[in-house]
């Protein structure tokens, strides 16, 4: 099977990749934006096009949902642990806000709770260093970071994760997203990437953070391009691979195949990854 090649939506300006992923993302981002969670980055302006989103522009927060009934986070959830993690680099009110915020977005979702205090530390984490990233001074070393997103971050941005990530190493930073997530990850997804050498390390669907969108230099949409927000100085390509939702291990095994094909083109295009990467192999 040749090589596809990633292509843009074609409401998006094209985008391409240069001998480095553009490192033009805001650097001073406000520890709170009206409307969101205090150390969040904004995301889309009401009514622009898609790619004209000036990087100045302060805007709401379209991946937050909408107001409800605070949800009480347990004690089991460690604060603590995460507010010395961060500590020198976030206040422990901000990392308060972000773990309950993060806790609420998940359990929105979730149809068993026992694992929300471990998930939401883990999703804090994630949307914290990421914030951090953003936040980094220009001449800081940054690793070229990979966001895939599609619908239900429970099938195709989960296979292309884990494959970037066996694929790459420490090379590139990958995290994945959906627009609106599932509650479990796709039955045969974990079984073809164990196939495949990648097994899928404790993933879990979650939901698009308006901190990890601001700090990916690439932005990978499958299904979803509409939905995610678009913003200035970023790289969006669009990979039109079928959901996997609901099919036989069969069709599953081709997407997957598919998506390391396009995995593979990738890494070729990425700085940091010039040195020689094995396939992914194949049952």
């Amino acid at each position: 099977m040749s090589a596809p090649s990633p292509s843009l939506p074609p409401s998006r300006p094209e985008a391409r990749l240069a001998a480095s992923v553009p490192e033009s993302v805001p650097h001073s981002v406000p520890e709170s934006v009206p409307g969101s969670v205090p150390g969040c980055v904004p995301d889309r302006v009401p009514g622009a096009a898609p790619g004209s989103v000036p990087a100045s522009t302060p805007v709401p927060a379209p991946t937050s949902a909408p107001a409800s009934a605070p949800v009480p986070v347990p004690a089991s959830v460690s604060v603590a642990r995460l507010a010395a993690r961060f500590a020198g680099r976030f206040s422990a009110q901000t990392v308060q806000a972000v773990l309950a915020d993060s806790y609420r977005r998940l359990a929105e979702t979730a149809t068993v709770t026992a694992y929300l205090p471990v998930l939401a530390e883990r999703f804090t984490a994630e949307r914290l260093e990421a914030l951090a990233h953003v936040r980094a001074p220009r001449g800081a070393r940054k690793l070229p970071r990979v966001l895939f997103v599609c619908s239900r971050n429970a099938g195709r941005s989960q296979l292309a994760a884990a494959l970037l990530r066996h694929r790459a190493g420490d090379r590139v930073t990958v995290s994945c997203a959906g627009t609106r997530p599932a509650a479990r990850i796709e039955p045969y997804v974990a079984q073809v990437l164990i196939e495949a050498g990648a097994a899928p390390t404790a993933a879990y669907p979650k939901p698009l953070a308006d901190e990890v969108v601001a700090a990916a230099d690439v932005v990978i949409t499958m299904g979803c391009g509409d939905a995610c927000p678009v913003l200035f100085g970023k790289t969006y390509l669009d990979w039109p691979v079928p959901d996997p939702a609901d099919a036989p291990i069969a069709v599953v095994r081709r997407i997957r195949d598919d998506i390391n094909t396009r995995v593979t083109a990738l890494l070729d295009r990425l700085p940091s990854t010039s040195t020689p990467i094995p396939p992914a192999s194949a049952s």
